[in-house]
């Protein structure tokens, strides 16, 4: 996907989110307000899959939004299969719970 990535430092309410409007993923960094506290690593990667399976499916000619509806069946196969990818690559951890719709 061709999305741009924007790193910020904290947010008080969420690690991240996807803007459709603009096609960008932003990412925040830091756990508290004065940004001592770095998000863990593989944090920061599970939010940036979840994050890209959100572009994906926007851009998707074949992807149906419902209304009320903002992570479907397909959008778990997808982050799943991406963050199956990541497990053996060795970004996150061996034991990931599977996310289920």
């Amino acid at each position: 996907t061709d999305c741009e990535l924007v790193l910020r430092p904290y947010s008080k309410t969420m690690w991240g989110y996807y803007d459709p409007n603009t096609d960008k993923l932003v990412l925040y960094m830091y756990s508290d307000r004065k940004c001592k506290a770095i998000i863990q690593y593989e944090t920061l990667f599970k939010v940036f899959f979840f994050l890209l399976v959100h572009s994906l499916q926007w851009k998707s000619s074949s992807w149906k939004r419902i209304s009320g509806v903002m992570h479907d069946a397909e959008f778990y196969a997808i982050l799943n299969k991406l963050l199956e990818i990541a497990k053996k690559k060795g970004l996150v951890d061996n034991d990931r719970q599977e996310y289920v719709a």
